[in-house]
């Protein structure tokens, strides 16, 4: 087992299992712990690491024995750096040769504060074996879920030790100045997470928590966002919300406090007296967050708008380990820096932002990229994520789940230099140069910018929207779907009943293409005809696999009602005679339109009637210089992975000449108006497509 080199493996459960047994040959006790561990709870999330606690007085020799198999030391100061990251950030790490996959150790201490004995804590029930029939399998729109039961040898935290972990790492990280941090927030995400997943499939037993951490859960996430209660909430004065959210956090510290095992800093006893950016922050959740079940547009939560926090940022495989030193003067001035000003910030997780952002690192340029904290009720990625299968992006001969697709595409942005930032940008001002940027949980709108910049590249995408059915939520990519192409080639919709809602050119399109997969493609129309054009509508009641039935609407989803059991049945209506009737229907495709993520610029830049940012035709030139628009926020009419990849270079490249230009006096020329696009392409003046960085052009 001494011998065995990992570096070129990839990341799987045959790696995770490898590197478990190779610890566990030398006498390491260690537990599957970061996003790997979330995906084996069923909860969907981009994995590029595989990360693991350890006993703390082992991590040295779980250090040698890790580079004995192929990873070696890391010595770039920035990779330790405290960013605004989701995971404690490491002090001394190693990378692969290949620097594709990521291996972390963790102190046990630090994250599993709720085991006093790693090596016995499976005698105890804190610690079960990752193929253990107790753990979810895996479904589509899930993640991983158990392991294969010849890699039992990985052991993960139970259900319940999780949560609790999560929850007491949540308060350790309650200092004042953490409040609404990405670590912050990970920790209380992973709980969230929990409460969504896991909690509904049965795999978490709520009455097994201790009675802080269950009424800290049920009180503050199930019953207060039940439908019933809901409503009742709203009623409720401030001061007794405030003072509710105050009596939670101080149980958990008082927990904290009381067991030495957890240990709790001077800072967190005061914030716990005294938390007022803690009730402000819980307020504002519990009053965005939906009815349960939290499932958002894409099928992740947004209770705690906590996204996938616990990614590494440095780009390779990696161990870590959580810092017990001050930070040195060069890391402090890094962290300010990013703090104040920076060329060019790009907003967005999606193929446009990160393609953007790939091609201004190796223009040096040093991008900052704001992925978001669930901005948008998105997941960093975007919708891609949420898709299973991509089989339509180039280089890719037998196909990519999106989330692997971007999970790549970061760690490139990553190591092309990048500084990505996992927090949502809340607010900007376009109104004059450098441009100004606030994060969410500011604390008002006379609060100082947490950034500056020269330009902006807006990638926030776009949402599909949707009917809010009953059992749309359970059924969710488990049989509904928004994105015909990106999913109709899914096994689960072969040879079977699919259904299009939606009376246009979209949803005619959708139904056709799903004539390639299912046995008869349905589209309800709720009018007595067809919004679609006449050439398309020709085509689509021609078609012999398709059936159209008009004056109808879906009324209800039903299927298997299991944790993850899939659609099986349709009630659908007809408007006009007013029956009723279920129908076989093992796939729904919604194509009723999307709404683009441009509130942050409404008002300051050119929007068309239907909110999408206008651009100068062919490029990414919006009606503000220097800011720049790429992927589904400006286009309605191809939202492809491969499109808004493309828009994202073509921003990019804009964006440096831009910058080159500021910085020598001109000034791009402003689009004010889509009726000036038509002709501002031969004005003179106009920037030619000129770019040093690229030395073909």
């Amino acid at each position: 087992m001494g011998e065995q080199n990992l570096c070129h493996l990839p990341l799987d459960e045959p790696l995770v299992a490898a590197v478990s047994q190779l610890l566990d040959s030398v006498g390491v006790a260690n537990v599957l712990w970061g996003n790997y561990l979330l995906t084996v709870y069923g909860i969907p999330s981009l994995t590029n690491d595989a990360s693991f606690a350890v006993p703390d007085d082992m991590l040295l020799r779980a250090q040698k024995t890790l580079q004995n198999a192929g990873l070696h030391l890391c010595s770039d100061l920035d990779c330790t750096v405290v960013k605004l990251r989701s995971r404690p950030p490491p002090t001394n790490h190693f990378h692969l040769e290949t620097e594709a996959v990521h291996v972390y150790l963790y102190p046990q201490s630090q994250v599993l504060p709720n085991i006093s004995d790693l090596q016995n804590a499976e005698e105890q029930g804190q610690i079960i074996s990752a193929s253990d029939a107790s753990l979810p399998r895996w479904q589509m729109g899930y993640g991983k879920g158990a392991f294969a039961a010849e890699f039992s040898c990985v052991r993960v935290p139970s259900a319940t030790c999780f949560v609790e972990a999560s929850l007491l790492n949540f308060v350790r990280q309650a200092r004042k100045k953490d409040y609404g941090s990405a670590l912050d927030m990970h920790y209380l995400g992973c709980a969230t997470y929990m409460i969504e997943y896991a909690y509904p499939g049965g795999y978490l037993d709520l009455d097994s928590l201790q009675p802080v951490f269950r009424a800290f859960l049920v009180d503050g996430f199930l019953n207060h966002n039940s439908s019933a209660l809901f409503a009742t909430a709203r009623e409720r004065s401030l001061v007794e919300t405030r003072a509710r959210d105050e009596a939670l956090c101080q149980a958990l510290s008082v927990v904290v406090n009381q067991q030495n095992s957890y240990p709790c800093c001077t800072e967190t006893q005061k914030a716990a007296r005294q938390p007022p950016k803690v009730q402000k922050l819980f307020s504002s959740i519990f009053r965005r967050a939906p009815p349960f079940p939290l499932r958002s547009s894409v099928g992740v939560s947004v209770a705690v708008a906590a996204s996938f926090q616990n990614r590494p940022s440095p780009s390779g495989t990696a161990l870590s380990f959580t810092p017990t030193t001050p930070l040195s003067a060069r890391n402090a001035s890094h962290i300010s820096s990013r703090m104040a000003h920076s060329k060019v910030v790009i907003i967005g997780s999606g193929p446009a932002a990160h393609t953007a952002a790939i091609y201004l690192s190796r223009a040096e340029l040093k991008p900052i990229l704001y992925e978001g904290m669930m901005a948008n009720n998105t997941a960093p990625g975007g919708q891609l994520t949420t898709t299973t299968d991509v089989e339509n992006f180039p280089g890719f001969p037998n196909g990519i789940s999106g989330s692997e697709l971007m999970d790549s595409m970061r760690a490139q942005s990553i190591r092309f230099g990048t500084d990505i930032i996992t927090e949502t940008v809340s607010r900007i001002d376009l109104s004059s140069r450098p441009f100004k940027l606030w994060k969410e949980y500011a604390d008002g709108p006379n609060d100082a910018p947490a950034h500056t910049t020269d330009a902006i590249i807006i990638a926030t995408g776009a949402n599909a929207r949707r009917l809010d059915l009953p059992g749309e939520e359970r059924y969710w990519q488990n049989g509904i779907s928004a994105c015909a192409v990106c999913d109709g080639a899914v096994p689960i919709f072969r040879n079977k009943p699919l259904f299009v809602i939606g009376g246009g050119d979209s949803a005619a399109e959708e139904a056709m293409f799903l004539t390639k997969y299912g046995s008869k493609v349905t589209v309800l129309v709720r009018k007595d005809k067809l919004r679609a054009s006449k050439t398309m509508a020709k085509r689509l009641l021609a078609n012999p696999k398709v059936e159209v039935k008009f004056n109808t609407v879906a009324l209800e989803v039903l299927g298997d009602p299991a944790p993850r059991g899939l659609m099986t049945h349709l009630k659908i209506k007809d408007v006009v005679s007013g029956a009723e009737e279920v129908v076989p229907a093992n796939g729904l495709f919604y194509a009723v339109g999307h709404d683009p993520a441009t509130a942050l610029v409404k008002g300051q830049i050119e929007t068309d009637s239907e909110g999408y940012i206008v651009t100068k035709p062919g490029t990414s030139y919006t009606s503000v210089p220097g800011v720049f628009a790429a992927g589904d926020v400006q286009d309605k009419r191809y939202r492809q992975a491969i499109t808004s990849a493309g828009s994202g270079c073509i921003a990019a490249l804009e964006a440096e000449k831009f910058l080159a230009e500021s910085e020598g006096g001109d000034e791009p020329p402003l689009v004010t108006s889509t009726l000036e696009q038509s002709t501002i392409q031969g004005r003179q003046g106009a920037p030619s497509l000129e770019y040093s960085s690229n030395p073909l052009l």
